[in-house]
């Protein structure tokens, strides 16, 4: 499981407890310049990931964690509950991630409150545009 927050215009993904040690990452930081979409995604989540694990630990249905990469795709899970997954797709990433080797197509992440998640994240754009 993630915390989110957000920041200066970065969303922050903070990896829990042991999940650090199985996704092989504390945190990771997106410019919220750089998604397209944010979602709620069980039905991703439950389809599990992609292509070779690259490093990180998948024991089908109880754990999902680390990078995966699929030809060049490259996507980042944090899942052990399906139901609170959300997704989280980037723009182009070769212009946004040029020359920097930790650059992801997708995050899909499991959080607290799926939906205040993707409703936070989603205005967060227009609230750092227009603040109080």
């Amino acid at each position: 499981m993630v915390d989110a927050l957000i920041t200066n215009g970065v969303l922050e993904l903070r990896v829990r407890g042991l999940h650090k040690v199985c996704a092989m990452r504390d945190s990771i930081q997106i410019p919220l310049a750089s998604i397209e979409i944010v979602r709620m995604d069980a039905e991703r989540a439950r389809a599990g990931p992609e292509g070779t694990r690259n490093p990180g630990t998948s024991i089908r249905g109880l754990l999902t964690a680390g990078t995966f990469s699929a030809g060049v795709k490259r996507t980042f899970w944090d899942v052990r509950n399906p139901d609170n997954a959300i997704s989280i797709r980037l723009k182009n990433t070769q212009d946004l991630f040029a020359g920097i080797e930790d650059r992801y197509d997708e995050l899909i992440v499991e959080v607290a409150d799926p939906a205040e998640t993707v409703d936070r994240i989603n205005r967060a754009p227009e609230e750092q545009a227009n603040p109080k």
